[in-house]
């Protein structure tokens, strides 16, 4: 979780964090990655869901600072 991500980028001392960018992960890539496809055969899950899963599937950048 993003909220979890940050938190423990903060615990290791880093201050002024903030994401500067987010992405989500295209349907695309899950669907025609060959592992992920056999996963979603065998669950056999509805495209509509896929789609569900993959919009909550993000990369973000983040900024912090460390002070030292």
């Amino acid at each position: 979780m993003k909220n979890e991500y940050l938190g423990a980028i903060k615990a290791a001392g880093f201050q002024k964090v903030r994401v500067v960018d987010e992405t989500s992960f295209p349907v695309k890539y899950m669907v025609n990655d060959p592992t992920a496809k056999r996963i979603l055969d065998d669950l056999k899950m509805p495209v509509r869901e896929v789609e569900e899963i993959a919009d909550s599937v993000v990369s973000a950048k983040v900024y912090a600072v460390k002070p030292g």
